[in-house]
C-alpha cells in the first residue's frame, strides 16, 4: 500500500488557492494523459505492470475529482468554486475518453493473465468489463454520442449541485428555541431588533441546529426548509 501523506495546502487568503487548485489538477490530468499514452505506445511486458500503471492513472484522476468536488462545495471564494467545477469537467471528460479508447481496450483485453494472482485477475476482469460497459466496442458515431451525453450529464449535475448550494433558505426562531445548542453557536447568532434569530440551511447552521436543538418543531421547520 502506498504511503499516505496530507496535501500541503496554501494560505486561504488571496489567489493562492486558485493557483494551487489549477496547477495541482493540471499536473494530475497531465500525468493521467501521459500514463495512458505510455500504456498504448510502451506497453509493459507483464499484466501486473499494466495494472499498476492503470492504477496510477486512476489515482491521478481521482485526486482531481476529490479536491474539485470538495472545493466546489465548500470554498468561500466564488472564483475557486467555479474553477473547481471547470477542472472537474476536464477530469470527467478525460475519464470518458479513456473508457472509450479502443487502443487502451485492446491493451487490456489482450493481456496474458496467467501470472496474475487471484486479486489481480479479478481486477483485470473488472477493468475489461468497465471498458465494455462504457461502450468502447460500439462504432465511432455511437462513442461520440456517448461522450456528448456524459459531458452533458456532468454539466447538468454541477448545475443541480450549484442550485442547491446557493439556494440558501432561512427560518426565524425565538432565542429560547436555541436551547441545547453549543454556546459558541448561540453567541454567533444574536437576535435581531425584533427579537428573532435567523437560522440558515447552510451546513454550519443547519447541522448543529438539527442535531442539538431541543425544540422539535424548530428542527422540523429547518429540515423542511432544507429539503
Amino acid at each position: 500500500m502506498s504511503d499516505l501523506t496530507p496535501l500541503s495546502l496554501p494560505a486561504p487568503e488571496g489567489q493562492a488557492y486558485l493557483a494551487w487548485l489549477t496547477d495541482s489538477c493540471a499536473a494530475a490530468l497531465d500525468a493521467a494523459r501521459s500514463g495512458a499514452d505510455r500504456l498504448k505506445t510502451e506497453t509493459p511486458s507483464s499484466a501486473q505492470a499494466v495494472l499498476e500503471a492503470w492504477n496510477d492513472i486512476d489515482i491521478a484522476l481521482g485526486s482531481v475529482a476529490a479536491r474539485c468536488e470538495l472545493f466546489s462545495e465548500v470554498h468561500p471564494d466564488l472564483a475557486v468554486r467555479e474553477q473547481a467545477d471547470a477542472l472537474a469537467q476536464q477530469a470527467r471528460s478525460l475519464a470518458t475518453q479513456l473508457g472509450l479508447d479502443t487502443e487502451l481496450y485492446a491493451v487490456f483485453s489482450g493481456l496474458d493473465a496467467s501470472d496474475l494472482d487471484a486479486e489481480a485477475s479479478r481486477l483485470l476482469e473488472h477493468v475489461v468489463r468497465s471498458f465494455r460497459r462504457s461502450g468502447v466496442a460500439t462504432d465511432e458515431q455511437t462513442r461520440a454520442r456517448i461522450t456528448e451525453i456524459r459531458d452533458r450529464l456532468t454539466v447538468v449535475g454541477q448545475q443541480f449541485a450549484k442550485t442547491i448550494r446557493e439556494g440558501t433558505r432561512t427560518i426565524r426562531v425565538r432565542p429560547e428555541q436555541l436551547d441545547g445548542l453549543p454556546q459558541d453557536w448561540i453567541d454567533a447568532h444574536p437576535a435581531d431588533d425584533e427579537g428573532w434569530v435567523s437560522v440558515t440551511t447552510d451546513y454550519p447552521d443547519a447541522l448543529p441546529f438539527r442535531t442539538f436543538a431541543h425544540d422539535a418543531q424548530a428542527r422540523r421547520d429547518l429540515s423542511i426548509a432544507s429539503l
